[in-house]
């Protein structure tokens, strides 16, 4: 009986690890969603300084 308590133990301890990586991983997908984001909206704002730049440019 004792085993057997022993062996629900650590599958009880595996369930809750189980969790606790999903989470984390869930986690690290969305920081890496949130920093693809930003590299994006700097590259979009770098695009259009450089646009406005060409076109200065061009009046001059």
């Amino acid at each position: 009986m004792r085993e057997k308590r022993n062996l629900e133990d650590i599958i009880s301890r595996l369930d809750i690890l189980e969790k606790k990586v999903d989470i984390i991983e869930t986690k690290v997908d969305e920081t890496k969603n949130f920093a693809f984001d930003q590299i994006r909206d700097i590259l979009l704002r770098l695009m259009k300084l450089e646009n406005e730049v060409k076109e200065l440019k061009l009046g001059k």
